[in-house]
């Protein structure tokens, strides 16, 4: 548990750091843009995030679990699964920018209701291989457990990022903030690989050159996991934003999107944890009680430590929409309470969904991604007809819960018999 503590130590430092730079954008979307500029920053980077995850897709989970399996068998091995992933990388990059090309326009008005920002699509969609790039170079530290270079990566490439946008929000306002949501990504990436190159292991030789046809497969295995994660777990907020700002209109969905947005940011230091240590060592785990074992030790450590950031958030959120936003957005404070119950819940089902993903539980994956997001939307429009907003949160609480039973109840049949 030492090293579990020294991750939740370098996870915390990096999203304080995180934190800072993102009370500084979003004030500055607050001041600049308000409440409805807020909304439509949270649409663009909606989709922005669904692109980057679907490019981003061949680059983590897959590759920390070979690397991390088969470390003790040398890097000519494992590399097989890098190769693998820029291979994958390269086929959903093209499929995606063309898509986002031909139907940027429907995209545009989808998302803002204006066809307007076409060039802010398509510029997504342009810049996923930077992004792409430091999932990757990030992944491989992470199964290396090299968590200092890992969080000084993060550290450095987010502090570049965040002085570049606040000062792109600050000298174009809206469509500033619109620009920063999109590039972002790529930015960070960007600022990953390029201090990745320092390392033995950022070699050519590595990346390029001949696959096996079951690194590729296995590889294969994961993009499709986290596609339709990266789809339809986006796409469904968008979804919800949407029927929100149909319903209430957009100062109250900018509201919404605030507290969104500071789940997002606290949550940050619970699901990097889990990413950074919990899944590797799920990964290397053979056998069914050693799973149920580190399943155990990570509840005890992190469902005590989410509900007392949740708790403290809750008491001091007047404090944090001051420092965060601006009194334009004051109502917000009546949306944290069910809010940061749903954010409670979504952490302790993310801690029996990762071994899906340690494990390659591909059917079962897709099967409670797409459900539960189909639920989330039901559920939504059913709840804001009759909440309002409040409505929005009850819908998000109430889908995680459902989901936490559902994992919760199919654990041991999904494992007992593949871990031995």
């Amino acid at each position: 548990m030492q090293r579990f503590f020294k991750v939740i130590s370098y996870t915390a430092f990096l999203t304080f750091i995180k934190m800072l730079c993102g009370i500084f954008i979003s004030k500055a979307i607050a001041i600049y843009a308000g409440p409805s500029g807020m909304a439509l920053f949270g649409q663009m980077q909606g989709f922005t995030t669904m692109l980057t995850n679907l490019g981003n897709s061949p680059n983590n989970s897959g590759v920390i679990k070979y690397t991390a399996e088969f470390e003790h068998k040398g890097i000519d091995v494992y590399s097989q699964w890098w190769k693998a992933a820029i291979y994958w990388s390269f086929f959903v990059y093209i499929t995606l920018f063309m898509l986002v090309v031909f139907f940027s326009e429907e995209i545009s008005i989808f998302l803002t209701g204006k066809n307007d920002y076409r060039w802010l699509v398509i510029s997504a969609g342009m810049l996923i291989p930077l992004s792409a790039l430091g999932v990757l170079c990030s992944s491989i530290y992470n199964s290396f457990r090299d968590y200092k270079n890992f969080f000084l990566s993060g550290m450095i490439s987010t502090l570049i990022t965040s002085v570049v946008i606040i000062y792109i929000i600050l000298s174009y306002g809206l469509i500033g903030a619109m620009v920063a949501a999109v590039i972002q990504p790529a930015l960070i990436g960007g600022g990953v690989f390029i201090f990745s190159l320092k390392e033995k292991w950022c070699r050519l030789k590595y990346f390029i050159g001949p696959i096996t046809k079951g690194a590729k497969n296995d590889i294969l295995k994961y993009v499709a996991m986290i596609s339709v994660s990266a789809i339809v777990g986006p796409l469904s907020i968008i979804i919800l934003r949407t029927f929100l700002i149909e319903q209430v209109g957009w100062e109250i969905a900018g509201e919404w999107q605030s507290v969104w947005k500071i789940s997002e940011v606290y949550l940050g230091v619970i699901t990097l944890t889990l990413s950074t240590y919990y899944l590797p060592v799920l990964a290397k785990t053979r056998d069914y009680q050693q799973l149920v074992l580190e399943l155990r030790r990570t509840v005890k450590v992190i469902f005590p430590l989410i509900v007392l950031m949740a708790i403290f958030i809750y008491i001091l959120r007047d404090y944090i929409i001051y420092i965060l936003f601006s009194k334009d957005f004051y109502n917000a404070r009546e949306l944290f309470l069910i809010q940061l119950l749903g954010d409670v819940i979504k952490i302790a089902s993310y801690i029996y969904a990762y071994p899906m993903l340690a494990k390659g539980k591909i059917k079962f994956f897709i099967f409670t991604e797409i459900l539960f997001c189909i639920t989330l939307i039901t559920l939504s429009f059913f709840l804001i007809n009759i909440f309002g907003v409040h409505g929005a949160n009850i819908a998000y609480a109430s889908n995680y819960l459902l989901y936490l039973i559902v994992v919760i109840m199919s654990f041991k049949r999904l494992y007992a018999q593949s871990c031995n």
